[in-house]
């Protein structure tokens, strides 16, 4: 006979009114798997009292009892959310939330009324006569357990029986992914501390692109999908299929976590892809910081398009890595943006490599292709001086044979330095002697900055001071 072990248990409780009123901490709303914490309109939290106080059916929430130290209990809202919350601000003394008018035939006196300002004999009445009954998920209480916590996600897909999810809010939800817990990381609002197990209303870690620069709803977890095709576009080494279809694989299959629930494996810190990107991000910030466009409650205006904003990335990886891209020219990138922009909400059917980039805003490499060729296209017929880097770009052997043998081996940098010690030239030129296996052939103009890969343009430095340069730069 087919009997599958059954994963946990189902015991049903019944909760009065008050216990939500009285032990709030004791709900955890808004459990890490979660979306974001929206709530019903005025009329479904209204549809919802009236059911409530007229003892009609209301099906069941379902929670997950957690055990924390010392043998707290805490219950995970699995399904329920917008009814606990509906509950609790009927009770909040600082919310709008009154009594629906509909009550009237059950009572005069509820209609338009909150919970305080109703008779002590209704309060005792809706606090030990009004009950929500729930489903609660045992066995599965180890909080620190990837396995358990992966059932509950689960179980709260399965529920979604209201406004469905998202594609990126649906993988949100199903935890053991390195991408999740990343583009979570980065750019969500929200936060949630595993050790006490609540959530956290505010995200510190989030990237200053998404907190203050980009002029982009974030109730649907759009910054976390962007963030999502950044990456894809990295992993890619360009323009690829970033469509919500080809989510799956890359969140679910490819990156599956190794470590802790709420951690990132180094490894996967530790690719360069993950790397890049988030140095694409830090220049992206960097870039548009000081626009004077940005405010408490403002982004940057024309940074509002998804597909235009992922067409800008694609465009400042392709110039970071051919051309000399530094300060003095984020000034004029953030130009071109703003410029783009204006002629892209232009709508003039006259301009045709705007009207084909409004046409591909699609999420397919092929979209992906043909807006990149259009941006670079426009971007330097409008900037025409833009330095290539040398293509090679490091010494070779020669090179480095070459300038160890012009300089004699003497690093520049502590030549100099000794002779600011006091030292005479030829005592400093025997201490400043690096030996072969010591000696690193480093630009004197930095590569990034335009320098060439020729031994006129090296000099030899030893490997202190090599890295302490690099790590100026």
């Amino acid at each position: 006979m087919f009997a599958p072990k059954d994963k946990y248990i189902v015991a049903p409780k019944e909760f009065e009114l008050r216990d939500f009123r009285e032990y709030p901490d004791m709900f955890i709303l808004r459990p890490p798997y979660q979306r974001y914490p929206r709530v019903w309109k005025s009329k479904m939290k209204e549809q919802f009292l009236d059911s409530l106080f007229r003892g009609y059916y209301i099906p069941k929430i379902v929670l997950r009892e957690i055990r924390l130290a010392g043998d707290k209990i805490k219950y995970e809202v699995i399904d329920g959310q917008q009814r606990i919350t509906t509950i609790l601000e009927f009770f909040d003394d600082n919310s709008n939330l009154k009594l629906p008018s509909s009550l009237k035939d059950l009572d005069p006196e509820l209609p338009t009324k909150k919970y305080k300002k109703l008779s002590p004999e209704k309060r005792a009445w809706i606090d030990k006569q009004i009950s929500l009954k729930a489903d609660i998920i045992k066995n599965i209480a180890d909080k620190d357990n990837l396995e358990f916590l992966r059932i509950a996600s689960e179980l709260f897909f399965n529920l979604q029986q209201g406004e469905p999810l998202t594609k990126i809010e649906s993988y949100h939800s199903k935890l053991g992914s390195n991408v999740r817990n990343f583009v979570s990381l980065y750019a969500d609002d929200y936060s949630f501390d595993y050790d006490k197990y609540e959530p956290i209303e505010d995200n510190k870690h989030k990237h200053p692109f998404f907190k203050k620069i980009l002029e982009m709803e974030n109730d649907r977890m759009q910054h976390l999908l962007l963030l999502t095709r950044f990456l894809m576009v990295e992993f890619a080494d360009g323009p690829t299929e970033v469509g919500k279809e080809n989510f799956e694989n890359f969140f679910l299959e490819k990156h599956p976590l190794k470590s802790k629930i709420e951690r990132i494996d180094k490894e996967f810190m530790n690719l360069q892809e993950v790397k890049d990107c988030l140095s694409n991000l830090n220049i992206l910030a960097d870039i548009y910081k000081n626009n004077p466009m940005i405010d408490e409650q403002n982004g940057v205006k024309y940074l509002r398009k998804e597909y235009f904003v992922l067409s800008l990335y694609l465009l400042l990886r392709h110039l970071k890595r051919y051309y000399v891209f530094e300060k003095q020219q984020f000034k004029m990138f953030d130009e071109f943006s703003c410029k783009f922009y204006q002629r892209l909400i232009k709508k003039d059917e006259s301009d045709q490599d705007i009207m084909v980039f409004r046409d591909n805003r699609q999420q397919s490499k092929e979209n992906l292709e043909t807006r990149d060729r259009i941006i670079r296209k426009i971007f330097f017929e409008d900037n025409k001086g833009m330095v290539l880097k040398d293509t090679k770009r490091t010494f070779d052997e020669f090179d480095k044979i070459e300038i160890y043998t012009r300089d004699r081996g003497i690093c520049k940098l502590c030549y100099e330095q000794s002779l600011k010690e006091g030292l005479t030239s030829e005592e400093a030129e025997k201490k400043a002697k690096v030996s072969w296996s010591d000696y690193d052939a480093d630009h004197i103009k930095p590569w990034i900055s335009g320098g060439k890969s020729l031994p006129e343009a090296g000099q030899v430095l030893c490997h202190h001071h090599n890295r302490s340069k690099g790590s100026k730069k």
